[in-house]
């Protein structure tokens, strides 16, 4: 979670960074895109899985692998045991 964390913070920070001291209509301008690419998105996934059913069966087993191999990487290294002298 540190990682995510850390990486939203960034994000935020140059994200920031591109709009300050920026007029309003900019602000305007920057936001509306923001949420029509967010609406896209969402959009695109209902119709997906409302029209298209056997989407739904793609978009499951893609969904977990995906974030079960992000989960896998971002996993901390298990600590080596070390094994006594005889």
């Amino acid at each position: 979670m540190e990682k995510i964390d850390k990486t939203k913070e960034e994000l935020e920070k140059r994200a920031r960074g591109l709009l300050e001291g920026k007029p309003l209509w900019i602000w305007w301008i920057s936001y509306t895109v923001f949420v029509g690419v967010l609406f896209s998105l969402i959009y695109l996934v209902w119709t997906l899985l409302t029209g298209i059913w056997w989407a739904i069966l793609i978009i499951i087993p893609v969904a977990g692998i995906t974030w079960s191999t992000i989960a896998y990487y971002n996993q901390k290294p298990k600590p080596e045991k070390k094994q006594p002298k005889k």
